[in-house]
């Protein structure tokens, strides 16, 4: 991430790989140390809507086309 954000988007930075790690966990590997990274390609992207975009739904949108296509998945729409 680097040290050009400021200490809360640094601390919110943070809180979205947890719960993309934690909450989200589209493939299941919350429960695994070693696979604590699974999810830091998405991170950047999310992070980034979240700063700039009043609109949820793209965020969860976005999440659901990583699920589709990134990782070959069905979406478990009714967990957003």
């Amino acid at each position: 991430m680097g040290s050009k954000h400021s200490a809360n988007e640094n601390a919110l930075y943070q809180r979205i790989d947890e719960v993309l790690h934690y909450i989200w966990d589209s493939i299941g590997v919350s429960g695994s140390p070693c696979a604590r990274d699974e999810y830091y390609a998405y991170l950047p992207q999310v992070f980034n809507m979240i700063l700039n975009t009043e609109n949820p739904v793209l965020i969860v949108d976005y999440l659901i086309s990583v699920e589709e296509h990134a990782m070959g998945l069905r979406p478990k729409k009714k967990r957003y």
